[in-house]
């Protein structure tokens, strides 16, 4: 049987990261919809056929041949995962604002009061408190 499953496997991309975070997603979704199945038929079905999407495109990505498409896929995950980390590690000593001219995300320490911040990529100034 283990054999029979390595040779199954054999060229194809296996779990990642993403992977288990679409399975660990797929799985709560699919816990919610057997709750919300007890209060409502409707949004039981509508949770249910999402589950089955997100957990259908895990096992897509898990026996998909194209290796260099899943580890860009993987890849973008991380460096989103990584940013949102990244900010929440900071969220005690900088605020973060978004330029209105082009959408640059800024980030300016706490406690200056308020301080006109210059967006380093357009530089379009504006104020605000931090």
């Amino acid at each position: 049987m283990r054999n029979m499953l390595a040779r199954l496997m054999y060229g194809r991309y296996g779990m990642d990261e993403y992977g288990r975070f679409l399975s660990l997603t797929g799985l709560g979704i699919l816990i919610l919809a057997i709750g919300a199945g007890i209060f409502s038929d409707k949004a039981y079905s509508v949770l249910y056929y999402v589950a089955l999407a997100v957990l259908f495109y895990c096992y897509f990505r898990m026996f998909s041949r194209n290796i260099y498409k899943r580890q860009q896929e993987n890849g973008k995950f991380l460096r989103h995962k990584r940013s949102i980390a990244d900010r929440f590690q900071q969220r005690h000593t900088h605020r973060f604002y978004k330029c209105k001219n082009c959408k640059v995300t800024v980030r300016v320490p706490k406690g200056r009061g308020r301080i006109e911040i210059t967006c380093p990529k357009c530089g379009y100034k504006f104020i605000k408190k931090s």
